[in-house]
């Protein structure tokens, strides 16, 4: 166990005809470290990671990086937090730039925490994903199984690919969580969703406020600001402003979004534009959301030919 550690200032390359390339890798047991101020470059056939923090990691601070991520195969993050049997705590990435894409794949994830991450800031960072539009599912910060507590504030995400881009993902037990002041835009080049915050399965206590979200695909593709799907529970969607479809030529899209089993949704304050051809829902409610309020939001719905509705209760 090493523990009061600093890296700082070091220019790494971690190149390998296969997988599992990390530029830093911090494994289990370890406390007080800070990376700061470094030029991260691991590259492979996948699952290549800038920075690996994996098992029972605590007061660690990823600070003023510049972390590129590639590879020929899919996987490739610049951050990952892995807690496995042991949580992941106390964990600061501040101020860093991060580029994750592969020629080979998707599943490119700008910062990954999972399973047992807990009281965690990520501020000031510029997250870039699927830069050259390959493959899909490239997230800009993806939270997946138990991970509680975050900070997530002034952020720059921009997330590309085929389809299912999604600027900030939360999956499965999320909960207790401040997403507040990012920029964040999404696209993709085929058919599928791209969306700017999506919350799925058993999130509670989360507050989305203050946030500039664009989202945006082609013909056929589903775009939405805040897309909340499926058993997501007391979450604010406060002060935000959501553009959907800016190109035009696209139909099915929502700046927010509630779908069935969501309940106690606060959305107040928010400025919503809706773009494209046909169905453009401002704020959709679908069949069984319950206790939504919604209030003082501003919304408008545009679309060149027909179902375009600013407000709409399943």
């Amino acid at each position: 166990d090493s523990n009061n550690t600093l890296i700082d200032n070091n220019t790494i390359f971690t190149n390998g005809t296969s997988v599992n390339n990390f530029g830093v890798y911090i494994i289990t047991r370890i406390v007080d470290t800070n990376i700061t101020n470094n030029r991260i470059f691991p590259y492979g056939t996948g699952n290549s990671f800038g920075v690996y923090l994996n098992d029972n990691v605590t007061l660690t601070r990823i600070m003023n990086n510049t972390i590129s991520t590639g590879g020929s195969g899919t996987d490739n993050y610049g951050i990952r937090a892995y807690g496995g049997t042991n949580p992941i705590t106390n964990l600061k990435i501040i101020g860093n730039d991060i580029t994750t894409n592969s020629t080979g794949g998707g599943a490119n994830n700008g910062i990954r925490y999972e399973t047992f991450v807990f009281n965690a800031e990520i501020i000031n960072n510029t997250i870039r994903t699927g830069i050259d539009r390959n493959g899909a599912f490239n997230y800009g910060v993806n939270l997946d199984n138990n991970v509680n507590n975050l900070n997530i504030t002034g952020n720059q995400i921009f997330t590309n690919g085929t389809n299912d881009n999604y600027g900030i993902y939360f999956v499965t037990y999320v909960n207790e969580t401040l997403v507040q002041l990012n920029t964040i835009v999404t696209d993709g080049t085929t058919t599928g969703s791209n969306d700017g915050l999506r919350l799925l399965s058993i999130t509670y206590r989360n507050k989305i406020v203050n946030n500039n979200i664009t989202t945006n695909g082609v013909a056929g593709s589903t775009n939405r600001g805040v897309n909340l799907v499926s058993s997501v529970f007391n979450t604010e969607i406060v002060n935000n402003t959501i553009r959907t479809a800016i190109t035009g030529a696209l139909d099915n899209n929502h700046g927010i979004r509630l779908s069935s089993t969501v309940s106690d949704t606060n959305i107040t304050g928010n400025q919503v534009f809706t773009n494209g051809t046909s169905d453009n829902y401002g704020i959709y409610l679908a069949d069984l959301t319950n206790n939504t309020l919604v209030k003082n939001n501003t919304v408008f719905t545009d679309g060149s030919l027909v179902s375009n509705h600013g407000v709409f209760v399943d």
